[in-house]
């Protein structure tokens, strides 16, 4: 197979995780993720061999070094919560993490770098994020990256690419209208297209993901323990959540099932808004749901559009970050004049 002479690559820095791309071989793409944390970096190593040490890297941010990686949680020195404000994706700790993920994709350089941004942000953020990614990238420990050219796309758009792609239906669901939902950490997002072209006045994003529901849940739970649940015990309710295990509190195991309405009336909170654009869906071709949370919103989503089949994309956390690789890699392929077949093996790094 000929290798292509240029590297696209990936990067969706959510309020939750950071997902990326590490690398593209032969027609699969290999994602990885790690948490969106980035405190700043401790000079004191107390763990005694590498066995002991946090699996994390130092970034610097100007005169500022951050800690990132699949570890980072354990660097926290108090309960401090991800940054949920909308200028995020502008703070140093953003691009150190950005740059955490730049680090563990391993390439000599990155000719198109395609990132995501929530649907409320992405007209206000849009250019101010890919110009802030173009270049340039000091990585810590010596290592380096340049960035040629950043393009940023709707997190949604992602998702409708990833499932469109694989399942062999790109041609037709580009004839059709399409809603994609996207819940998240922070937002609850979507998406009506017609063709790759998005409805602005019908797509939108509302703060009801999933960090609204396990606060609801953690709330519900702190009344009957009598206690203020920690940031530190919203992420085992959300573990325990996905893996449909017990949490743990005060060292006992805990059933969460009678506390779960809590956090269905966020849900069903959230799609009462998108209900309220998309109407009954009457005109709706394909509902595509995507997104860390999308095991938490699929049930409610259906009951609200019973005469719908909701799609759902296979690995759901990676779904936006895979589309944007597929649409970098058409990008990429237009510009050179050479047919976009999809993922092929990339230049040696």
């Amino acid at each position: 197979m000929q290798e292509d002479p240029w590297i696209v690559r990936a990067v969706d820095v959510g309020y939750r995780n950071c997902k990326f791309v590490e690398r593209v071989d032969g027609d699969r793409i290999v994602c990885q993720t790690f948490p969106s944390i980035a405190p700043v970096a401790s000079d004191r190593d107390l763990g005694f061999d590498r066995g002991s040490r946090r699996n994390t890297m130092v970034i610097p941010v100007g005169k500022v070094r951050y800690e990132v990686g699949a570890e980072a949680t354990l660097a926290q020195a108090t309960d401090e919560t991800r940054n949920l404000d909308d200028m995020y994706v502008l703070t140093d700790p953003y691009l150190a993490i950005a740059r955490g993920a730049l680090r563990l994709m391993r390439a000599p350089r990155v000719d198109l770098l395609m990132v995501g941004l929530p649907v409320s942000l992405f007209k206000k953020r849009r250019a101010e994020l890919e110009k802030r990614l173009q270049g340039d990238h000091d990585l810590g420990d010596g290592k380096s990256v340049h960035v040629a050219r950043v393009k940023a796309m709707a997190q949604p758009m992602g998702a409708f690419l990833s499932y469109a792609v694989p399942h062999a239906q790109r041609d037709a669901m580009l004839r059709e209208r399409n809603v994609i939902v996207d819940p998240g950490w922070r937002t609850f997002d979507w998406v009506v297209t017609q063709s790759l072209k998005v409805l602005d006045k019908r797509s939108d994003a509302v703060n009801k993901g999933m960090f609204a529901v396990v606060h609801a849940i953690a709330d519900a739970v702190g009344a009957e323990l009598g206690s203020r649940l920690s940031m530190f015990d919203h992420d085992r309710i959300d573990a325990a959540l996905r893996t449909k295990a017990p949490a743990k509190f005060f060292g006992q195991p805990f059933d969460l099932e009678p506390f779960l309405d809590a956090g269905k009336r966020v849900v069903h909170e959230a799609i009462t808004e998108m209900r309220q654009v998309v109407q009954d869906g009457s005109d709706i071709d394909n509902f595509v749901l995507a997104g860390g949370a999308a095991f938490f919103y699929r049930g409610e989503l259906q009951k609200a559009f019973p005469k719908h089949r909701i799609l759902q994309v296979d690995e759901p956390l990676f779904a936006n970050v895979r589309g944007f690789q597929i649409a970098g890699m058409e990008i990429m392929a237009a510009a050179l004049r050479t047919p976009a077949a999809g993922p092929r093996r990339e230049a040696a790094a």
